[in-house]
């Protein structure tokens, strides 16, 4: 199932040049002003770093070093940023990567342009391809406690229903590169849009609306909670025993940041934080989300349930990431 690896180059992108930056054909704004990956210090609750990039950090992960891995889903490479210089190495990948992680050792990747997963050794920049049940690989989760890598995968899709098709969950043994174990869904509209682990379980947003809990070890739905609207981004939250995730209603542009008990598999409160939530994760004993449409990231306290502070990163937060202390917004101000 395993295919053969394939060497990777790393070529720097230059950060500084001769004469006038090159600018966006589009809109005008210099390339290096219109995307950017910005730092916020959780201890501080304010910015304490700006990259400039020259792609959108449209998906995040952060490895355990700190250093942060983007990608803007349409370019066949990574962005990988040093947390404490600011340089920033472009990483040629096999293709497109759509959804990321990070986690035992390497970087985990699927693409909208293969059926495979992707895995990227951190230290050597090597990429292993990996056959997966099924097609159309979606969101990725990690857990470092279980060693478990999981990815969602469209089974099949019947004749004349192309928007609802089963979906399952499959588990990769990371040293074997195999998958062991899948777990299925029920048809869904649209199929799972984040997923996340904590405490044992897996947690997936789907696209019906709903959140479906996954016991690891069991490798069973163990709850399935409506929580209404159109999902975007999950985050666990060990400490309170809590799953957060966002959600939007269209038709009025309201957001909301969702609270589940996971002790119960309830809904326990929901946070208005403007339009449109969309990445959220939990760091520093906070929860981080983005708003859209104001250009800020709104911080919320997992014991009160209040927003505690709104940080102001730009004109669109596109995608969060967090870890080694830090939390990480990719901004696209175009």
């Amino acid at each position: 199932m395993v295919l053969a690896a394939v060497a990777i180059a790393v070529a720097v992108v230059a950060t500084k040049g001769r004469g006038k930056p090159a600018s966006s054909p589009s809109t005008g704004i210099p390339i290096a002003a219109r995307y950017s990956l910005q730092r916020i210090d959780p201890g501080a609750g304010a910015r304490a770093k700006t990259v400039p990039l020259k792609q959108a950090a449209a998906v995040i992960a952060v490895g355990s070093e700190g250093t942060v891995w983007t990608s803007n889903g349409s370019d066949p490479n990574f962005q990988r940023v040093d947390p404490s210089t600011g340089r920033v190495s472009s990483i040629r990948t096999p293709k497109p990567p759509n959804s990321v992680a990070f986690g035992l050792g390497a970087v985990w990747f699927t693409s909208d342009a293969s059926n495979d997963l992707f895995r990227m050794d951190a230290a050597t920049n090597k990429v292993t391809q990996i056959s997966l049940p099924g097609n159309r690989p979606a969101a990725i989760a990690i857990d470092e406690v279980t060693g478990s890598v999981w990815v969602a995968v469209q089974i099949s899709c019947p004749p004349g229903a192309p928007f609802i098709c089963p979906w399952a969950i499959a588990r990769v043994e990371p040293t074997s590169e195999r998958v062991t174990r899948t777990v299925d869904l029920p048809p869904l509209a649209g199929g799972p849009v984040a997923m996340a682990t904590g405490n044992g379980s897996l947690w997936i947003a789907a696209g019906q609306p709903t959140v479906y809990r996954i016991d690891e070890q069991r490798g069973q739905v163990v709850a399935a909670i409506e929580i209404g609207g159109s999902l975007g981004g999950i985050a666990v939250d060990p400490a309170t025993q809590s799953a957060w995730v966002t959600t939007v209603v269209p038709s009025s542009l309201a957001g909301t940041l969702v609270k589940i008990d996971a002790t119960t598999n309830k809904i326990v409160d929901r946070i208005g934080v403007s339009c449109c939530p969309g990445s959220v994760v939990v760091s520093g004993g906070l929860v981080w989300a983005t708003d859209g449409i104001n250009g800020t990231v709104p911080q919320v306290s997992p014991v009160s349930d209040e927003v505690t502070d709104i940080i102001t990163v730009g004109k669109m937060p596109v995608a969060l990431g967090a870890g080694h202390d830090a939390v990480w917004v990719g901004v696209d101000r175009s």
